[in-house]
């Protein structure tokens, strides 16, 4: 026997050892998403079986995905809720990878019977046992009643050009499938034309079961206000018939409700932390469905289970906090709520929303499109309230002017009902199926926005704006050029005190002195008034201005010098002299004076307490926001100021003007 080189196995063991540990072949590593999933199910058609009054052919279509195609055995049943009989489809119409069609045929009668439909490949059931109640299909059959029935038509008048005594009415029936229709023999019908007046009334042959022409002879102005028609049973004559469809005066059907569709009634900021990026809204409602209560409350599920990078000053004593829910090793306020959970209740938590979120959808959008949401997250939901934690645009040092505009909820309901009916000579058979379907609903949040009302801003250099406006406007304001263009048929008034800055506030220890500490302030302020700003810079011009000090000393020493003549002499008045009537003038004239057109600017310029934006028009002016920093407590150390870091935009309101008749005022005697 030959003898083996176990050294020689020994590269060969080792390569072996990693391919197989760089590609596995364990089955059990295979992603799960390869199963295949029913996405919906509906009734296509019912088929009424010959001969057989008390069975219907259903032919059901399944719409899913990774279906496969045949040989893929595909098997459809229907099993009875009450009775927990089987029925299984008689033939598989059709099958690829994302359809399955099945016949299968069912027995019908007066009371409803419910079956739950099941679909297997290869004899491998595909719904989840859970997920049963969600794909069901109610069968019934409604006998004919002899009752009349009502029609619901609409007519348009018209007149003959050549007789003016002639009209003819054009009546249509806005009937479906399953209403009564126009008869085709005019002897079965009857049209009566209010207001009374109408003779020599003809119904035209030939009329199809949903429109018909009808004739008569009129006065000149006659004006048909309604039309009732009358089907009569065609088993009778005219002069002893039942009638079976009568017509009701015309009004326009509102859609009716879906019973399904959830509403969103109120939305309610409940916290919002522009420092740190975080916030949670309250979103109540109808209708949202039935859901398992959280294994913990949000609040102590956001204290103790959240991790979230650079988090707020008061959960700093956190961030040791493990993930898996287990007790904390450290003591304090936080840590004594979070050690009473149970170990594993954060995990307990996540698998909770997991389930939720795969029927559930909260999607939020901020106002500012430069600031995103990062990410949501339902803590609580009830059938009237859903309770959504998120997070939000932040940077350390800053605070965003974050406001929400609108919530959309969207939810994915199991056992929505929807109903096909087939008619048969003295009974109508439906089927009804229940399964998933997805309702969505948007609330907005504050003021919705008008696609007819734009704007347009711009922030002035602090050079320029000083140059236009004195730089006493522009060293303490920021000078913003706002355009608006009203796109609609109607003038819009948009009032100073609609319009707010949307700002971005320092936060923090100031970096270049300790004793000061940076807070936020509002997410938008107003702009100043005309009369503030004007004040403004009138003290500036008079008082605080570069120009005003030098002149202002200037003319003091005059008075002062022209005071001390009687006691210097002629040696004091000379200089006066020159300096008031030569040296005064000249040094006006070199440095120049733009206040006056600086000021005309101001008030001619500047946005008024309400502006009319006529309609197909716009309007450019500026408005003016506080730049300078707001100190408070300056005496207790940290001294709190707010310093407005830069503006991140705006938010502009109108209101529609509604034109009205002019009114003279009377004089009075």
């Amino acid at each position: 026997m030959q003898k083996t080189n176990t050294k020689s196995l020994v590269p060969i063991l080792l390569a072996a050892l990693s391919i197989t540990w760089l590609c596995p072949a364990s089955p059990s590593a295979a992603p799960q998403d390869d199963k295949p999933r029913v996405r919906g199910v509906r009734v296509q058609k019912i088929l009424l079986l010959p001969g057989d009054p008390s069975k219907a052919s259903l032919v059901i279509d399944i719409d899913g995905e990774k279906f496969g195609k045949p040989p893929a055995k595909a098997a459809v049943t229907l099993t009875n809720q009450e009775t927990a009989e089987s029925l299984t489809a008689q033939k598989i119409v059709s099958h690829n990878d994302a359809k399955i069609v099945a016949s299968v045929d069912v027995p019908v009668a007066t009371k409803a019977t419910t079956y739950v439909m099941q679909l297997s490949l290869d004899g491998v059931n595909v719904i989840p046992p859970e997920q049963l109640a969600d794909y069901t299909i109610e069968v019934k059959k409604e006998e004919k009643s002899n009752k009349a029935k009502p029609l619901d038509i609409t007519f348009e008048t018209f007149k003959s050009p050549q007789y003016p005594n002639l009209y003819s009415l054009l009546i249509t029936n806005k009937a479906d499938q399953n209403d009564p229709k126009f008869s085709s023999n005019p002897a079965l019908m009857k049209v009566d034309i209010l207001p009374p007046g109408a003779t020599n009334v003809n119904i035209q042959a030939g009329n199809g079961p949903h429109q018909m022409v009808v004739t008569f002879l009129a006065p000149e102005d006659f004006d048909v206000k309604n039309v009732v028609v009358t089907v009569f049973d065609p088993s009778s004559t005219l002069g002893n018939s039942e009638p079976v469809a009568f017509s009701t005066p015309f009004e326009k059907k509102q859609p009716k409700a879906d019973p399904n569709q959830h509403k969103i009634t109120n939305v309610e900021i409940l916290s919002l932390q522009r420092r740190t990026g975080m916030g949670r809204v309250l979103i109540q409602g109808t209708g949202f469905g039935d859901y398992t209560r959280p294994p913990v409350n949000g609040d102590r599920e956001l204290l103790c289970c959240l991790d979230r990078p650079m988090t707020a000053g008061e959960r700093n004593s956190n961030r040791t906090k493990k993930l898996d829910g287990s007790v904390l090793q450290e003591s304090g306020p936080n840590a004594e709520v979070c050690n009473a959970l149970a170990p594993g209740t954060c995990q307990a938590m996540r698998d909770w929303r997991r389930r939720i979120e795969q029927r559930v959808n909260v999607t939020l959008v901020p106002r500012n499109p430069d600031l995103r949401i990062e990410r949501t997250q339902i803590v609580n939901i009830d059938d009237k309230s859903i309770d959504v934690y998120f997070e939000f645009t932040h940077f350390p040092g800053y605070s965003q002017p974050f406001r929400l505009a609108s919530a959309t909820v969207t939810i994915n309901k199991g056992g929505v009902r929807v109903a096909q009916a087939q008619a048969a000579d003295d009974a109508t058979i439906t089927a009804s199926v229940a399964g998933p379907q997805t309702y969505s609903e948007t609330a907005d949040i504050g003021v919705p926005r008008d696609k007819n009302l734009e704007y347009r801003y711009t922030v002035l250099d602090q050079k320029d704006a000083s140059l236009l406006f004195g730089s006493g406007v522009g060293d303490k304001f920021f000078v913003i050029e706002l355009a608006v263009l009203n796109k609609g048929e109607k003038k819009v008034a948009v009032p100073l005190s609609a319009i707010q800055a949307e700002i971005e506030w320092a936060y923090g220890d100031d970096p270049a002195n300790e004793d000061f500490f940076f807070e936020e302030g509002p997410a938008t302020i107003p702009p100043l008034a005309l009369a503030d700003v004007t004040a403004y810079f009138d003290s500036y011009q008079k008082t605080r201005g570069r120009r005003a000090r030098i002149f202002n000393t200037l003319d003091g020493v005059a008075t002062l010098a022209a005071s001390l003549v009687p006691v210097f002499g002629h040696n004091i008045e000379r200089p006066t002299t020159i300096l008031t009537g030569g040296f005064t003038p000249a040094l006006k004239t070199v440095l120049g004076d733009l206040s006056s057109r600086q000021l005309q600017n101001l008030t001619s310029r500047t946005w008024e307490n309400v502006e009319e934006v006529p309609a197909k028009s716009g309007k450019t002016k500026f408005i003016f926001v506080q730049r300078g920093d707001q100190l408070y407590d300056g005496s207790v150390p940290p001294k709190v100021k707010k310093q407005i870091k830069n503006i991140r935009g705006l938010e502009v309101i109108g209101y529609e003007i509604t034109d009205s008749k002019e009114k003279a005022a009377t004089q009075q005697q």
